[in-house]
């Protein structure tokens, strides 16, 4: 069993919050609506075990190469636990390669495919999910190509966002660790010089040489404060509260919050899409798109057009008028109803936020490179006049 705590209202409108013992996400849910109580946030609770190296997860990247050749396999008419077991003896991946000696055992012993590889705890459940819709359509060869694409389409998305911002970070990261080492290193070494002669310093010097003195003797400290930030940053990620407030936040940024939703919704049209078209009840794809939704305001958004949907509303009627949905997505997605293509419309308007969160990626960097060229200047320039300026004086006063 597994602690999960909750955020929910009762039915005179109050916020509770609490924890509770279950299996599963679902089963909190439920028992959440037994007691005449609404969702609002659901999350596994934190402990130091989630911190655990050498975890039995896998990359992005993984996961997508695994499922394309899953799929031309399957697609090639080879049983399951063949494909499964050629896979397995390819694998260079030590994790990959222990995960898929389990699922085809599991798959021998009696489980289906989908119970198999949910008990991996490796995939999302969305993934798990369509795999258990194509096993009873009959249609997995289709389903897990399908699958592969929006992994595979996911996966380029993300890619690129991180090669867009790794520069920055880079230049970042390698100018902190410059100015690190002079402070350290360089300034102690003029320290003397300069407190030794009667000529005044300058006010950036003084700065500088107080800069040095705290970080050669607490850098310790900075170290710990550090690793603080990481341990309290993932733990956040981990409950509710907090993480809505950041998600909030992100969402509220400017460039960054257009480039977060264009992102968000790029893939929640294409989950949808893929969950669709493997044959999964509209109901069924809003509840597993909210759990896998890696922000908590649209988490709570998508249970609330569920319960809407429940009520007898259509999926474009269920998100109308949601602060955090664009117009242009439920206008699309009517008239993908009206016409029978919800599944065809949904993966335009993915294609259409990929290409939306692409552009603003680009705007972004086209206005970071200046902000970073100055802030660059700015900060050698502090350091060297720091520096340079006493050493003329000294220079001016033995003369």
């Amino acid at each position: 069993m597994t602690k999960f705590t909750y955020t929910a209202k009762n039915k005179d409108k109050k916020i509770i919050k609490g924890s509770i013992d279950a299996s599963d996400r679902e089963s909190v849910l439920n028992t959440l609506k037994n007691q005449e109580m609404s969702p609002l946030v659901v999350e596994k609770q934190f402990s130091l075990g989630d911190f655990s190296i050498g975890s039995r997860s896998l990359s992005i990247k993984d996961r997508y190469l695994f499922t394309q050749q899953f799929a031309v396999m399957v697609k090639a008419g080879l049983p399951l636990i063949e494909a499964l077991t050629i896979l397995e003896e390819e694998a260079e991946n030590k994790n990959m390669k222990k995960l898929l000696k389990n699922i085809v055992s599991d798959i021998k012993g009696g489980s289906n495919l989908g119970t198999a590889f949910e008990k991996s705890k490796a995939f999302p459940s969305y993934y798990i999910a369509v795999l258990r819709s194509g096993e009873k359509s009959g249609k997995l060869d289709q389903i897990l190509l399908r699958l592969s694409q929006h992994m595979e389409d996911d996966y380029n998305l993300r890619a690129k966002l991180k090669s867009a911002l790794m520069m920055p970070a880079v230049v970042l990261v390698v100018m902190a660790i410059v100015i690190a080492v002079i402070l350290i290193f360089v300034i102690p070494q003029l320290m003397s010089l300069f407190t030794e002669s009667n000529v005044k310093l300058p006010l950036t010097t003084r700065i500088l040489l107080s800069s040095s003195q705290i970080l050669s003797q607490f850098w310790y400290v900075f170290l710990i404060l550090i690793a603080i930030i990481i341990v309290a940053y993932k733990y956040i990620k981990k409950t509710s509260i907090e993480k809505l407030f950041f998600d909030k936040l992100k969402l509220k940024t400017p460039i960054l919050g257009k480039l977060t939703k264009s992102v968000i919704i790029s893939r929640l049209c294409s989950t949808m899409a893929t969950l669709l078209s493997s044959g999964m009840p509209v109901l069924e794809t809003m509840e597993t798109c909210a759990d896998v939704v890696d922000n908590g305001i649209y988490r709570k958004l998508l249970l609330k057009s569920k319960d809407e949907l429940e009520q007898g509303k259509s999926l474009s009627s269920a998100i109308t008028e949601k602060k955090y949905i664009p117009a242009l997505v439920n206008q699309m997605i009517k008239i993908g109803e009206k016409s029978g293509n919800t599944e065809y419309v949904l993966n335009e308007l993915a294609k259409f936020y990929e290409n939306e969160a692409n552009t603003t990626t680009k705007n972004l960097m086209t206005l970071l490179e200046p902000v970073i060229t100055v802030f660059l200047g700015i900060g050698v320039a502090f350091v060297v006049l720091s520096v340079l300026t006493p050493i003329y004086s000294l220079i001016n006063a033995t003369e």
